[in-house]
């Protein structure tokens, strides 16, 4: 349950920081992927 946490609020922080989840995100993944990793996420998240 620590991962999850953490993660979460990381991935808050980073939102916070860049103001968008798009751009959270990117930051978030690998950071030789660009946008991909981040593009990638928010399609699942639209599927749900």
């Amino acid at each position: 349950m620590f991962n999850v946490d953490y993660g979460v609020r990381m991935l808050a922080g980073l939102i916070n920081k860049y103001g968008n989840t798009r751009d959270a995100l990117k930051a978030y993944g690998p950071g030789d992927v660009d946008y991909w990793y981040a593009d990638k996420v928010l399609a699942i998240h639209s599927q749900l």
